[in-house]
């Protein structure tokens, strides 16, 4: 529990400093791979594979950040 509570004060403070040269429109895409990483690590770790809502919410959050994306780049 030690280190959930240590990785989690780096993971708020790196994305303080992410949000200090980025915009969070610019970031938003990025942070959305937290979503794949603790779905890869809940299989490997705790070998849970996500359910089918689990895996249309995923991709509903993946698809709008592509789209951002693609929405920025056409402007």
């Amino acid at each position: 529990i030690l280190a959930l509570g240590i990785a989690s004060i780096f993971n708020q403070s790196l994305r303080g400093i992410a949000y200090q040269y980025g915009k969070a429109s610019q970031l938003a895409p990025f942070l959305y791979f937290s979503l794949i990483f603790s779905a890869f690590f809940d299989w490997l770790i705790f070998e849970r594979l996500p359910n089918i809502l689990s895996l249309a919410g995923a991709i509903l959050v993946i698809a709008g950040g592509i789209i951002q994306v693609y929405k920025k780049n056409d402007r």
